[in-house]
């Protein structure tokens, strides 16, 4: 089956983090001090939505296989960039955390099967959906400049999660319970993910 465009936009919140990075960010890359100024340099606040942004509705043609062809790469995108921000950093929050998006991948793979789809994945930091490429893209430059970015962009995949199972859970028919059953569980997870990346930038 051949992976088509995805049917609606990527979360305008976790996009919005992805594409600019924050003024801290850029401070922190260029050191404490700038042209030469004895007083160090104030910190702007972080673009990121606080909340979890309304579900996105999704076009009337709601095709059930092609959104499970897009949610095993979005969950591949968190697994990837937690994995790639886990060999940069060492921390316990995203060793962990990748762990459970490789569950998640397999939880999803095995309603492809029952569906006869093959997995769409390709090798660490690939994505068929070019949406998804970009936004990995994006991400990792985001998390590489310093750690608090690395959480944001955690942050910011949690968020794109959340909005997209809740929007795509609205739609699926209740006699794809199996499906329901996955993404309510994948749902509690990103919930749970996002609370520990919420903890971590707090302190």
């Amino acid at each position: 089956m051949a992976f088509t465009r995805r049917h609606r936009q990527i979360s305008a919140a976790a996009l919005a983090v992805a594409l600019t990075l924050s003024a801290t960010q850029v401070a922190e890359a260029q050191g404490p001090w700038r042209g030469g100024s004895s007083a160090p340099v104030a910190e702007a606040p972080v673009r990121i939505a606080d909340e979890v942004a309304e579900p996105v509705p999704l076009n009337g043609n709601f095709d059930l296989h092609a959104e499970l062809l897009y949610l095993i790469e979005e969950e591949k995108l968190a697994h990837d960039v937690y994995q790639a921000m886990y060999a940069k950093y060492g921390t316990r929050i995203f060793s962990n955390i990748t762990a459970s998006e490789a569950t998640h991948q397999q939880a999803v793979l095995s309603l492809l099967q029952k569906r006869g789809l093959a997995d769409p994945r390709l090798g660490a930091g690939e994505f068929r959906n070019p949406e998804l490429q970009a936004l990995y893209n994006q991400l990792i430059a985001q998390g590489d400049t310093s750690y608090r970015g690395a959480l944001e962009a955690g942050k910011a995949i949690e968020v794109m999660d959340i909005t997209d199972l809740e929007a795509t859970l609205a739609q699926v028919s209740p006699a794809d319970s199996d499906v329901i059953r996955v993404m309510q569980n994948l749902l509690q997870g990103s919930r749970n993910h996002l609370a520990a990346f919420e903890r971590q930038l707090s302190r």
